[in-house]
Order: structure tokens, then sequence, then C-alpha cells
């Protein structure tokens, strides 16, 4: 496992010495078709239509904004990642520290396991960022409110936000 030393500072290098040489890239949203398909039968029962993007093509829109169709920037991964540097990564590691330090026998496996409750977490802590109205997220426009019948911003029918995942690529 690679492991940057300014992220582990606080973990000795006997501990790192324990976990198995191997590296390991979380990702964070709608992966590889995974959980892409948006629920037809609910997008027909509201629109009247399938929609016609993918819970991943709208994650994107969302994410990056649209100044033509008047959608603003709502980073949701990027405010994951951001909150994984600043205020999430060290509990997670500190988890780590004493996992390693109490189990003598630990192994490819268990840093697998371990990376997989890691990823896990941080789809839940994005999904969760939309339920729980984060501050950073910018409140839906009275049009929008209208058109909704909510002034929920990134839920509608909640397919795009149940779609975003965590899973380690190994």
């Amino acid at each position: 496992m690679r492991v940057k030393k300014s992220i582990l500072q606080n973990i000795e290098d006997e501990l790192l010495k324990k976990l198995p040489k191997k590296s390991y890239t979380i990702e964070i949203g709608i992966i590889d078709g995974v959980s892409e398909k948006r629920d037809e039968i609910k997008d027909v029962e509201k629109y009247g239509h399938p929609s016609p993007q993918t819970n991943a093509e709208l994650l994107y829109l969302h994410c990056n904004g649209s100044r033509p169709n008047k959608i603003p920037k709502r980073d949701v991964l990027k405010y994951t990642l951001d909150d994984w540097q600043n205020k999430l990564s060290e509990p997670v590691l500190r988890d780590l520290e004493e996992t390693l330090i109490y189990e003598d026998g630990w192994d490819e496996k268990d840093t697998d396991d371990y990376m997989d409750k890691v990823a896990e977490m941080l789809g839940n802590y994005c999904r969760d960022l939309i339920s729980d109205r984060d501050s950073r997220i910018k409140p839906n426009s009275p049009k929008t409110i209208k058109l909704k019948g909510s002034d929920t911003p990134l839920i509608d029918t909640g397919n795009m936000r149940r779609a975003i995942v965590g899973r380690v690529k190994k």
C-alpha cells in the first residue's frame, strides 16, 4: 500500500511496515454503469417520459454547472474530497493506527477490507452532503422550486443521489 507521508504523519514507521505494499485508488461518483441507469418508471410517473440523461450525466452537469441552463455549480464530489483532506482522514487513519497496533496478523485481505469500508464511507458521505443540505450547495431558485415542487437542491426523484457510490479500484 503506497501512502503519502504527509497524510499519515501520526502513524509510526513501524505501523506502516505492517501494511502490505499495495496501491489503492478510491473512486467516488456514479461509476462504470454500476449505478448509472435512471429509474425509468419513476421518471415516466413524474415527467411523462423517461429522462434523456443518465444519473452519471446529471451528476456531471450538477457538479460543473451550466450557464445556458442556469444550473449553479454544486460540486459534491469536490466537497467530499476537500472534507477528506480537511477533517475525515484523521479519524479514519487513527482507527487504522489503533487496529494495526492491536492486530498482529494484518494482511492484504485485511487492508482490502479496510479500504472497501473507507470507500463506502466516502460514498455515504457524498450522498449525505446532498441529503443534509450542506451549506456549500446553492439553494434552488424560486423558478426551480415551482417546477420541482420542492426546494431541495440536487434531489428530485432521488435516483442520482442513490446512484453515488464509493469503491476501491485494485
